[in-house]
């Protein structure tokens, strides 16, 4: 019993260092999904997308670039493919960059 007692209490010594020792968090990705998305093609390798988090957020301009996976139905496609494209997607951004790292489309 005294054990039990002893473990209780070393947890409750322990917990709030635990919280005080912990990192912020930090989102390394967002993600916005787009009901019609649409992607303007600038380069053979470079893309723009024009997207909001919500209803009433601002509207992001959204690079892609080479390094962007692109995703339908599992299959990888390449940008000019994507372009032609006109259904829903989950966009997924660096926000501080606002690159776009990966962009999966519905169906």
């Amino acid at each position: 019993m005294k054990f039990c007692k002893a473990i209780v209490l070393l947890n409750m010594l322990l917990v709030p260092v635990a919280y005080a020792a912990a990192p912020p968090i930090v989102a390394l990705e967002e993600a916005a999904e787009i009901t019609q998305l649409r992607i303007q093609q600038q380069a053979a390798d470079r893309a723009v997308v024009y997207g909001r988090m919500c209803d009433y957020c601002e509207t992001l301009r959204l690079t892609i670039d080479a390094d962007t996976t692109i995703l339908r139905r599992g299959n990888r496609l390449n940008l000019t493919q994507a372009t032609q494209l006109r259904s829903g997607a989950t966009v997924l951004f660096d926000p501080a960059s606002r690159r776009v790292t990966r962009v999966i489309f519905w169906n």
